[in-house]
């Protein structure tokens, strides 16, 4: 899940559409009143994955962008032969 809040630079919640880019799917999340956001993903990508989050900005407000990575990795595993 990637989750976050938007706010002005005076700390005020931004409500609004923003652009969550996950690896090379784009969607469309929306923050509330508090400004808060949140989209669950799953993905098959081992290593490094990428996501941004935009704000397209309107007439009030600028627009801005974060970006961020993770790591996933896969656990080991032991197969057993069954007892008979």
């Amino acid at each position: 899940m990637v989750s976050g809040i938007i706010r002005d630079d005076r700390g005020n919640p931004v409500v609004g559409n923003l652009n969550l880019a996950f690896n090379k799917n784009n969607y469309t999340v929306t923050s509330n009143s508090s400004g808060a956001f949140s989209k669950t993903f799953s993905t098959s990508i081992v290593g490094t994955n990428n996501v941004t989050v935009a704000y397209a900005g309107n007439t009030k407000y600028k627009a801005t962008s974060t970006k961020t990575t993770f790591n996933v990795t896969t656990k080991a595993t032991k197969a057993q032969k069954a007892k008979r």
